[in-house]
Formats: C-alpha cells, sequence, structure tokens
C-alpha cells in the first residue's frame, strides 16, 4: 500500500502556492534527475514533472478543485525528500 501523503490539505492561499513555485524556480537546476516520490510513485525526469506540475498550480481558477490539491501535495512531498538532498551539495 502507498504511504499517505502528510501534505495534502483541501485549501492552499495564494502565498503557500507562490512560496512553493518560487522555490522550486530557485532550486530547479539542483534537482535530481530521479526521484522515488513514495512506495507507488516514480519520476525518471523530475525537472521535467516539476515543471509540469507548476504550470497547473500556476492556473488559479484550478485553485478551488481538489485536483489542485493533489499537484500542491506533490510538490511538496518532492520539496521535502528534495531539499535535504540540496543542503548537503
Amino acid at each position: 500500500m502507498a504511504s499517505r501523503n502528510a501534505f495534502f490539505k483541501t485549501r492552499y492561499s495564494d502565498k503557500e502556492r507562490q512560496k512553493c513555485i518560487d522555490w522550486f524556480e530557485a532550486n530547479m537546476s539542483k534537482l535530481p534527475k530521479r526521484l522515488l516520490i513514495d512506495e507507488s510513485i516514480a519520476t525518471n525526469d523530475l525537472p521535467t514533472t516539476v515543471r509540469r506540475l507548476i504550470v497547473a498550480i500556476g492556473d488559479q481558477h484550478l485553485s478551488q478543485r481538489t485536483t489542485f490539491c493533489g499537484y500542491m501535495s506533490h510538490l511538496l512531498r518532492i520539496r521535502s525528500l528534495v531539499e535535504p538532498m540540496i543542503k548537503k551539495s
């Protein structure tokens, strides 16, 4: 069974969304190529995955939908996994 994403919530503020986007834009060149996000989700091209998720959460009309919350929670989960790697390098 896949692990539950602890970052999921039903609403994110515009400030939370922008903070997430800003962090990834500042660290895009430091992202690893591949990442195991959880037991059932992996990506072989993390930078492309992140860019596509950023495009999705950049749509303010989507921000009131559950799909948006899923995208945000994935980005926050990815950040939690990648941030320690970036700090070590």
